[in-house]
């Protein structure tokens, strides 16, 4: 068995380069989004603020689950991911199932009950998946219908703060 290791964006296999393999900073990608959805909450951009309060949660777990774990790319399929040396099939879009939750299990196994019922919310608010809010009309979402999402928004907002600073 090969021994992996990342190292930067290269992919080191027994001390060669392997494979040269990009994956996406999730990490900054996350403090970016949480600067556009400030802007956008704050301007009552309902609907994409919704979309992209989603995409922030989605990248600070996928920036977690990369600190918390060894995680590279597979060269040429990047639908594969290689965690703490198991092959599996990258996280998509759920912020509930899959890989996040199976190797975060500090972050899901400790949620309260009223954590994870907001982010299962903001996941899919409305019936609606967030990730699919890019293709929703702004006459979609009431005032009433944002500002529950927004308050299940803090609420995850604050426990993965707090989670953060434990990993």
């Amino acid at each position: 068995m090969y021994k992996i290791h990342k190292i930067g964006g290269a992919c080191i296999i027994n001390n060669d380069i392997h494979a040269t393999v990009v994956m996406e900073d999730y990490s900054s990608a996350a403090t970016d989004r949480l600067a556009d959805f400030d802007v956008l909450s704050k301007e009552r951009r309902k609907v994409c603020a919704i979309h992209i309060g989603g995409v922030y949660i989605e990248c600070l777990l996928k920036a977690m689950l990369c600190c918390a774990n060894n995680v590279t790319e597979v060269e040429n399929r990047s639908n594969r991911w290689i965690i703490n040396e198991v092959e599996i099939y990258r996280p998509s879009h759920s912020l509930t199932t899959g890989p996040l939750r199976d190797y975060l299990p500090s972050i899901y196994e400790d949620m309260p009950e009223d954590v994870l019922h907001s982010l299962e919310y903001i996941a899919c608010p409305n019936d609606i998946e967030y990730i699919s809010y890019r293709y929703v009309s702004s006459a979609t979402v009431s005032d009433e219908e944002y500002d529950e999402w927004y308050c299940n928004f803090i609420n995850v907002f604050d426990y993965l703060q707090e989670k953060k600073r434990e990993l």
